[in-house]
Order: C-alpha cells, then sequence, then structure tokens
C-alpha cells in the first residue's frame, strides 16, 4: 500500500436537500486529498440530485450516480461495485467528518497495519460551535475485542459502519443485505470483522451523526425493528462453545436490542405478536446472564433484575425512569 492510497469514501443519498450540501463539504474539505466521493442518489424526489450535480461539476473527485429508490443497502452496494480505492469508508448524507479524521485514521492503519481503522463519533442536533478533539492516540484491538465492544455498547467502537476506514481486500465478496432496513450496517460490520486480522481505534472524534426525527432508527415501529435480534440469535449460533466470554458478550447485546425494540412497540401490540413474543424470549433466556455479568452496564443489569417481578413491571420501570430524566432535564433548562 502507498503513503497515499486512493479512499472512496461512500454516500448513498435520499430526500436530504436540507443536509447533504454540508456533508459534502465535510468531505472535499478533509486534510487528506486522496479521495473519491461516490454518491448514490438513491431515487430521491427533491433537489438532492441537483445539489450533488453541482458539487461533481466543480470537483472530479466527486463520483454521482443515481439509482431506483431501492433502499440504502443497494446504494451501498452499488457504491462498493464502483469504487476504484484501496481503502472504502461510508458516510451517511446528512452526516459529517471531522477535518483530520481520513488523514488520522489513513495514518493510523498504514502504521499499524491493520485492516480497520477507526474513530469516535458523536450524536449532535446540529453542526454548530463543534470543536475537533484534540486528544490523539491510538490502541491497537483484535476483531474478537472490537467485537465484545459492540455487543457491550461501550461506546468505543459501534456496530455502525461510518466512523471507519477498511481495506477494501478484507471486504471484497461481502455485501449489504438489502432484505434488512435496520441494522444492515451491524450485519455487515460483524461479517467484515470476520475478515480482519487487526483494528487500530483512535481516540479523536471524527464523525458527527446527526439525530433526525424521521431517520430509520427513529421512525414509527415496524417488523425490522427486531433485525437486531435475529442478528445476535445468529451470531450466538456461530460462536464456538469454549469462547464463553464472547458468547456471555453476545447474550448482553441479545437483551438490550430485545428491550430496545419492545419498548418501541405501540401500547396496542396486537399487530406486532410475533415480534412482542420474540423479545420477550430474549429478555427470559439471557437476563439472568446479564444480571450476573459485572461487564454489563448497570443499567441493563437492573432491568434483568426488574424483569423477574414481569415485564409489564419491566415497562413501567422504564417509562418511570424516562420520565424522571425528561424532568430532570427541563428543570436543568430551567435553571440555565
Amino acid at each position: 500500500m502507498t503513503k497515499t492510497p486512493l479512499i472512496s469514501i461512500i454516500m448513498p443519498a435520499y430526500n436530504v436537500e436540507t443536509y447533504i450540501a454540508d456533508s459534502i463539504k465535510s468531505i472535499l474539505n478533509q486534510s487528506y486529498n486522496n479521495l473519491e466521493l461516490i454518491i448514490i442518489n438513491d431515487g430521491s424526489t427533491d433537489d438532492t440530485k441537483k445539489i450533488a450535480q453541482s458539487f461533481s461539476v466543480k470537483d472530479k473527485r466527486v463520483r454521482l450516480f443515481s439509482t431506483k429508490n431501492y433502499g440504502v443497502s443497494h446504494a451501498r452496494n452499488f457504491g462498493l461495485h464502483k469504487s476504484r480505492g484501496e481503502l472504502i469508508s461510508f458516510i451517511d448524507s446528512d452526516d459529517q467528518y471531522t477535518k483530520n479524521a481520513l488523514m488520522i485514521m489513513i495514518q493510523s492503519l498504514i502504521k499499524y497495519g491493520a485492516d480497520i481503522s477507526t474513530s469516535r463519533y458523536i450524536s449532535v442536533t446540529n453542526f454548530d460551535n463543534h470543536i475537533e478533539s484534540i486528544d490523539k492516540f491510538s490502541s491497537i484491538l483484535n476483531p474478537n475485542d472490537v467485537l465484545k465492544d459492540f455487543f457491550y455498547d461501550t461506546g468505543h467502537i459501534t456496530g455502525s459502519i461510518c466512523a471507519k476506514i477498511y481495506k477494501k481486500n478484507i471486504i471484497e465478496n461481502i455485501l449489504f443485505d438489502e432484505t434488512l432496513s435496520i441494522a444492515e450496517d451491524q450485519d455487515f460490520f460483524v461479517k467484515v470483522l470476520n475478515n480482519a486480522h487487526m483494528v487500530v481505534h483512535n481516540s479523536i472524534i471524527g464523525y458527527l451523526y446527526l439525530k433526525r426525527n424521521n431517520s430509520a432508527v427513529n421512525s414509527p415501529f415496524n417488523k425490522e425493528h427486531v433485525s437486531s435480534i435475529k442478528l445476535g440469535d445468529k451470531l450466538l449460533a456461530k460462536i464456538p462453545k469454549e469462547d464463553s466470554e464472547l458468547k456471555k458478550a453476545c447474550k448482553n447485546y441479545l437483551f438490550r436490542s430485545s428491550i430496545i425494540a419492545i419498548f418501541s412497540m405501540p401500547a396496542k401490540k396486537s399487530q406486532f405478536k410475533h415480534e412482542y413474543d420474540l423479545c420477550i424470549l430474549a429478555i427470559k433466556q439471557n437476563r439472568k446472564t446479564v444480571l450476573l455479568d459485572e461487564d454489563s452496564k448497570i443499567i441493563y443489569r437492573l432491568y434483568a433484575l426488574v424483569s423477574f417481578l414481569g415485564v409489564n413491571f419491566l415497562f413501567n420501570f422504564i417509562k418511570f425512569r424516562k420520565l424522571i430524566g425528561t424532568i430532570k432535564r427541563e428543570l436543568l433548562s430551567i435553571v440555565k
């Protein structure tokens, strides 16, 4: 690999006319220049294509393609097919990279001979007044450690495909599952990890994730919201029996995914009976492991304990906790 390898950044875009210009600028203004930005206009009905086209005319590093609205997984697969770089990265069309993110991740990937280089990311409601992290150090991890971080939701390395750079040779022949609209990135990331030998994690905040009410993860509950549970079941079955620590971590992921999914359901759950039963089963099967696991987050150990008093009791407990949190935030905003 050369000292300045070409990196292909893949950006699916659907009806993001409000955000895409700033997202594109965050890539083109990177301190690392040897890049191509592949934008896949996924059948947008607003001015997304027009805005992206204005950048492709001015900067040859921007390559714009348009498809019918097949979804984000198809768009990413399309982008992978069109990519020409030795390295691959992904960005959502409403998010942004910090100015030196690519440079730092690429430098550490080359320095340590890693297959994947990652950075921290933060969620924001807007991009105003963000100060780039100056804390810069790297840690070397094996893929199993990364998987545990993901399962335990430590916040160090998430299952998101963004805020990461991959050597292209470890993701060849791996595609996004186009039948999924939620957890498709986690499914892809775990598959890629299986091909990796080393991961380097950089302490910098490299990626800014915009929290939007109409994003896929914040959309009204549908059957795809249990995709994480199905993924967890699939992964748990593949973990060797002798790897008890990884199995324990995966059970934490299953329990957490079940709590998140079931709490996202509408009050009347009759239309989602299968999904509801799947969540209840996962909670009951994994709560003892979570309760006794010292590596599990305290709040999930508490949820596991409360779940033994009954699912309805657990629901009410979580609602009460969220209500207290809301009241606390409101009081703090008044004081400020």
